[in-house]
């Protein structure tokens, strides 16, 4: 499992790097995407995630709200969270439980990290 979890950093790396993807560094965009996971992962475990059984996703890029709700139009209803998300840039990083034999629902979080200052916006928890 640590391997696992390695590899996943790793792969973020080399892509954020440009060696497997277009490496571009957006303006103003300080915080990283690496960086960006760890503050995720630092949230994650404030909020009573333990995050070594949790499967990590994280865009290729910061987002805008638009941005993001075009990927994922089931979030539009979230308006509270969708407003912090209104003209700013951020990394959406998606935790959700590692699956078993049985079907999971609900354990799953955004956690929403400011490209510019690192910042929590917001999260969206699942049910």
């Amino acid at each position: 499992m640590k391997w696992l979890r390695i590899i996943q950093v790793l792969m973020v790396f080399l892509v954020s790097n440009g060696a497997l993807g277009n490496g571009t560094i957006e303006k103003n965009m300080v915080i990283t995407q690496i960086k960006a996971i760890e503050l995720a992962n630092s949230e994650a475990k404030r909020l009573g995630y333990a995050i070594d059984s949790l499967d990590l996703k994280v865009e290729p890029t910061a987002s805008d709200r638009n941005s993001f709700l075009k990927n994922h139009p089931g979030y539009r209803d979230y308006k509270s969270v969708m407003s912090k998300l209104n003209n700013r840039r951020f990394w959406a990083i998606y935790f959700s439980p590692k699956p078993k034999t049985e079907i999971v629902l609900g354990g799953d979080l955004w956690v929403f990290i400011d490209a510019e200052n690192g910042e929590t916006l917001s999260v969206i928890r699942g049910k």
